[in-house]
């Protein structure tokens, strides 16, 4: 019921702000998608090309092509919000859902699909999510299924291995580096399988060379003045008072601290993508999960929201320069504040590890366990 409410929420806010189908102009990577979508699978340039789901679920609608690119970032939007809560509530309890979705809601990730709904980032975050939930519950064939559907959405998607992974080896299951390990096989099997196929025209560029570094470089500092400024801004305003809780919530609490690994690759990504808060906007479960796991006050939470809000505001209706910095600057600092508050507040320290039957409890040092209803185990504090 949850989920379904969160859908139709989601469904009707963008449905009302998404842009006419037929007056959006589309430019970039969704001018590829839009070709694939009305010319057929092979006619997008690699690597758009590749990311072959979208664009063929978009061509089987019985809709105007722009029409369907809109519904499906709709759908996607609408998926993501709804498994996150459901993700949200079996991690940290039910109370949480609302401020986990109305921190995606208020994020980047969410406006900018909503600002360019001709891309395949919905579909891929309602894909990693989805992922990342199908490892917590164990559900190793659902986490293959997912991890095939969505390297052929988009490749971004294998990040979710890290934190599974990473989760596996830390707390010594077998299960999971194993699973999780087949899983990301078939992810990279699936994708070396899609680049041999000939489902796209000649590459227009080329992510792993020296000159495509530079221009990701050229082409972040024509933007903000410099590049190292380009990427401070890149922080600030993509979930900017959320960084500082990946760090501290994840010093005390093991499941933040794995699930932050996901923003390492996500992090390195900017070295080959020169769209840097998009790419950034793929580490929104691992800052979203901070956040609730740093059990803010209403009113904390209201500021964090608040800010995030304010930040992504600034960055989509105000051009790189002294007015833009001054907001980002405040709104910043005003969730930064927030964010230190729920730290120091002593609420920090009950996580549920997200574990299916037969799974092992954690490694090392932990606080006091029950088995709670969920049959996940969780950690109370003292």
């Amino acid at each position: 019921m949850l989920a379904a409410a969160i859908s139709g929420l989601v469904g009707v806010v963008a449905l009302s702000v998404l842009p006419d189908p037929g007056a959006a102009g589309v430019t970039h990577d969704g001018a590829q998608y839009v070709r694939m979508a009305t010319e057929g699978i092979g006619a997008g340039g690699a690597p758009f090309g590749y990311r072959v789901m979208f664009p063929f679920i978009v061509s089987l609608l019985p809709f105007e092509t722009g029409l369907g690119f809109h519904i499906l970032t709709v759908a996607g939007l609408s998926a993501t919000s709804a498994l996150l809560a459901m993700w949200v509530i079996r991690r940290a309890g039910r109370r949480w859902a609302a401020l986990a979705v109305l921190l995606f809601w208020a994020s980047p990730t969410f406006v900018y699909a909503l600002q360019n709904p001709y891309l395949v980032d919905p579909l891929a975050y309602a894909l990693m999510v989805g992922m990342l939930f199908a490892a917590d519950l164990r559900r190793w064939w659902l986490l293959a299924a997912l991890t095939v559907v969505g390297v052929l959405t988009k490749e971004s998607v294998l990040f979710a291995f890290v934190p599974v992974l990473a989760a596996g080896l830390l707390r010594r299951d077998r299960v999971r580096v194993v699973a999780g390990g087949a899983g990301a096989a078939a992810g990279v099997l699936t994708y070396w399988a899609v680049r041999r196929l000939p489902l796209a025209e000649a590459p227009l560029f080329d992510y792993l060379t020296a000159g495509n570094l530079e221009l990701v470089l050229e082409s972040r500092a024509a933007v903000h003045g410099s590049a190292p400024m380009a990427a401070v801004a890149t922080f600030v305003f993509v979930f900017g008072p959320l960084w500082p809780l990946v760090v501290g919530v994840g010093a005390r609490i093991a499941e933040v601290r794995y699930l932050g690994t996901l923003l390492i690759p996500v992090v390195a990504s900017m070295a080959i993508a020169t769209d840097w808060p998009r790419m950034l906007a793929f580490g929104f479960p691992a800052l979203i999960l901070a956040a609730v796991m740093a059990r803010p006050t209403v009113m904390q939470s209201a500021t964090l929201v608040s800010s995030v809000a304010a930040l992504t505001a600034a960055a989509v209706m105000l051009r790189p320069g002294p007015m833009l910095y001054l907001v980002g600057a405040v709104a910043m600092t005003i969730g930064v504040a927030a964010a230190v508050a729920a730290l120091r507040s002593g609420t920090v320290g009950e996580s549920r590890w997200p574990v299916g039957p037969g799974a092992p409890r954690p490694v090392g040092p932990t606080l006091p366990q029950t088995v709670s209803p969920h049959g996940a185990y969780v950690a109370r504090g003292t």
